[in-house]
């Protein structure tokens, strides 16, 4: 779910284009290393810092770090050491499209990518993290891993089935309020499907996030939109559909957050906790006409979950 491109930034004399100034090396600060070597199994990491744009052309401070180490044994046998390493480090395993194993973590508040790949009887594992590297600079490789939704959180079975529970719960709330907007029937084969149990990918609603921000420890959360859309067009008060959805939801369903800032718009969350996950149906509400013209309030849904570690007992 980010980013991604070509060549990569090793030679210390790149220059940058229309610059005579040269990219420089940097030194890898000691929490980037620590980080790399928590989850080594064995290996020997060695690592480079670079800057990537040379200061006469941008003034910012910008950095891209790397790490690589060789580990004996298998790709598949060294990936799975590396996922039991580093889960208890803070690190999300994800998969890609094409089912090739990731780790991401958070330092600083930017991402950290590692990834494995075979080499003879070997296994070459990578790692990288930058800041400020757009533009017209040459992409790190590992970025082509997790450009935009091209890798998912590939989560444990616990967290997968706390997952599972509060999506499933949200989702019988969505059909539930559906039911009671025009035309009074809900569809559910028109609306999205319980969550992916099956590791098939990608996985478009499951998301990485921060399970603690402190730290930079990650999991995994759903974000979906298109639960719930329809019209009621007996009414344009809010407050009444507020109501009549409260009342379909029950009392174990708490509103939160609401926003009314904007003309003719509402939002806010009806949340509620499943096994000790945050689950939340996000309602927004706007003043408007249906397709036949008749004024009403336009009733929007969809879902997000806490952020469940990997590490969750």
């Amino acid at each position: 779910m980010r980013k991604t491109g070509g060549a990569l930034l090793i030679a210390s004399g790149l220059l940058v284009s229309g610059c005579g100034q040269s990219i420089k090396d940097l030194d890898v600060p000691g929490d980037f290393q620590q980080l790399i070597r928590d989850v080594s199994v064995g290996g020997q990491p060695s690592f480079s810092g670079k800057t990537c744009f040379s200061k006469p052309l941008e003034e910012r401070e910008s950095h891209r770090y790397r790490a690589e180490f060789t580990v004996p044994g298998s790709l598949a046998k060294v990936s799975d050491q590396l996922r039991g390493s580093a889960v208890g480090h803070g690190w999300q395993p994800h998969r890609t499209r094409n089912g090739e194993f990731v780790l991401i973590r958070s330092l600083n508040k930017r991402e950290v990518v590692l990834s494995a790949a075979a080499d003879g009887q070997n296994t070459k594992v990578s790692a990288f993290t930058e800041h400020n590297c757009g533009g017209d600079v040459p992409r790190d490789p590992l970025l082509n891993l997790v450009l935009g939704d091209n890798a998912d959180p590939d989560p444990a079975p616990r967290q997968r089935q706390l997952l599972a529970s509060a999506y499933d719960t949200v989702h019988q709330l969505g059909v539930a309020v559906s039911a009671e907007l025009d035309p009074g029937k809900a569809d559910p084969a028109r609306m999205p499907s319980l969550p992916p149990i099956p590791d098939d990918y990608p996985q478009t609603d499951l998301k990485g996030c921060d399970a603690d921000a402190a730290t930079g420890a990650q999991g995994a959360q759903w974000v979906s939109s298109g639960l719930v859309a329809g019209f009621f067009t007996d009414t344009t008060d809010f407050k009444v559909v507020e109501d009549r959805i409260q009342a379909v939801a029950g009392k174990r369903w708490k509103a939160t957050g609401r926003k009314d800032n904007v003309a003719k718009r509402v939002s806010y969350e009806l949340e509620r906790e499943v096994g000790g996950v945050r689950a939340a149906l996000v309602v927004e509400l706007k003043q408007t006409e249906d397709h036949r013209g008749r004024p009403g309030v336009n009733v929007q849904g969809g879902i997000v979950t806490g952020c469940v570690p990997p590490t969750v007992g």
